[in-house]
């Protein structure tokens, strides 16, 4: 019997394990948030200055205070981030740096990626009751296998093949960029000829639901054990449940080893037979029986893909899971913002995105310019008051005319300079100049949520 919806981990809001952190600094990186936690360490996102006032966001990889004191485990760490640094391929999450601080914590530095795990992704389609695409998940194992490809045949300097075995291909190690990149995630369990570090001791290695039989057995893995890994991706998202299910770890081993595993085409019938073959090949129990190489089986799906009506591509992905995550992706960025402090977020065609840093993060608002005083002119002024003074004169003279018993009426003085003059005789007098208004100064916007920042920073 088959089982549902095939996270690793409890379904939920995709966006949960964004958690913000005191900030610390860890050599050059500053911490702002926490994005994770395991056995062994935690994971962060961090805050990398660069020149020019770009901060780029990346992954810090630290263990756990109390294992920093364990030799054994230590090297360990440090094994791994050797190797990882050893990867650069477009399909493997890229090592900026391995090092430690100045209280002798150890840490692996990563490529931030905006997008999320399979796991989510799995999660949501099951939500919906729906079943992924086939050339959606076709095209998302050719992407994984080509990362295997590089780090199967990658070698030292010298020539001598490193003989890199993942052993941990899951849902929860494979990341989707919003773009429709993928990447392959964690190399800390991966076995190589040069590991400086014994991993095997005798433990099973990888997530019982994923690992091939000869790893259950304790059987010495090679480069196929990786394919069957992918073949339980590939069953898993063309049926949308779980190829083992989640029962308890020994009952798991035991169907791995001895159970039969279940029909691709039972599970999903209205599959094209030859894709379904592909996938059966990759889970044959005796390995020598899969496909010999990470290339053969990446050929073998590419074949298929071009048998469709056209080239499906990373925009086709892209697409499948942004309609499935309407949101998420605004979301998730606001979140890392506010994590970041940050007042803007710039995207790269990688799924990485860096921080623009302003030189400052306080935007001052100038004042507009005062407005003088307006001041009336003078020279109308002068002239109003000599036409006052002449009519004044005129006046005068006329009441000197009225007879010997008239009474002598002298208009006073006018000064030449008066902004206004009243006539005695009751002649209009001119409308006084407005008076001058002054204007003081604002700042509009300051204080206001509409025109703060992206970056959540007020305007002072």
């Amino acid at each position: 019997m088959t089982e549902r919806a095939p996270p690793d981990e409890p379904e939920g809001d995709p966006l949960d394990p964004i958690r913000p952190v005191e900030r610390r600094r860890v050599g050059r990186y500053e911490l702002v948030a926490s994005l994770g936690r395991g056995g062994a360490g935690e994971v962060f996102l961090a805050l990398s200055k660069g020149p020019g006032g770009v901060q780029k966001l990346v992954v810090v990889k630290m263990l756990h205070p109390h294992l920093q004191e364990d030799p054994r485990v230590v090297a360990m760490f440090l094994d791994e981030a050797r190797l990882a640094a050893k990867l650069k391929h477009p399909n493997i999450v890229q090592t900026l740096q391995v090092g430690s601080d100045d209280e002798g914590r150890h840490f692996i530095a990563m490529t931030f990626l905006e997008g999320l795990p399979l796991h989510r992704i799995l999660a949501r389609f099951g939500q919906r009751d729906e079943r992924m695409p086939p050339e959606i998940a076709v095209r998302i194992a050719t992407e994984v296998l080509a990362g295997l490809a590089y780090a199967h045949e990658l070698q030292e300097p010298d020539g001598t093949p490193l003989q890199i075995v993942h052993r941990d291909v899951s849902p929860a190690n494979v990341f989707v960029t919003w773009d429709g990149s993928v990447k392959l995630l964690d190399f800390g369990i991966a076995k190589a000829a040069r590991r400086r570090v014994d991993t095997d001791s005798g433990t099973i290695k990888g997530k019982f639901g994923y690992i091939a039989p000869e790893q259950a057995s304790s059987d010495d893995v090679d480069a196929r054990t990786d394919l069957w890994s992918v073949g339980v991706l590939l069953w898993e998202m063309l049926t949308g449940q779980r190829l083992f299910p989640r029962h308890n770890d020994v009952r798991t081993l035991r169907l791995l080893v001895e159970g039969d595993i279940p029909s691709l085409r039972h599970n999903a019938p209205t599959l094209p037979p030859p894709l379904a073959s592909i996938v059966d090949k990759a889970l044959e129990r005796d390995r020598s029986q899969r496909w010999a190489s990470a290339k053969a089986m990446k050929a073998a799906l590419e074949e298929w893909l071009h048998t469709l009506e056209r080239e499906v591509t990373r925009d086709d992905v892209a697409a499948c899971i942004g309609d499935r995550f309407s949101g998420v992706r605004g979301r998730q960025q606001e979140i890392v913002r506010l994590c970041a402090g940050a007042p803007r977020l710039t995207s790269t065609p990688s799924g990485s995105f860096a921080v623009r840093d302003e030189t400052s993060r306080k935007l001052a608002t100038l004042p507009p310019p005062q407005t003088p005083p307006v001041r009336p002119p003078r020279a109308p002024l002068v002239l109003a008051a000599a036409v006052c003074a002449a009519l004044g004169a005129i006046v005068g003279s006329a009441a000197l005319d009225c007879g010997p018993s008239a009474e002598r009426r002298v208009a006073p003085p006018i000064p030449p300079t008066a902004p206004t003059a009243r006539l005695d005789a009751g002649g209009p007098a001119p409308h006084p100049p407005p008076a001058a208004r002054t204007s003081e100064p604002t700042a509009p916007g300051m204080g206001s949520p509409a025109s703060e920042p992206s970056g959540g920073l007020r305007r002072q």
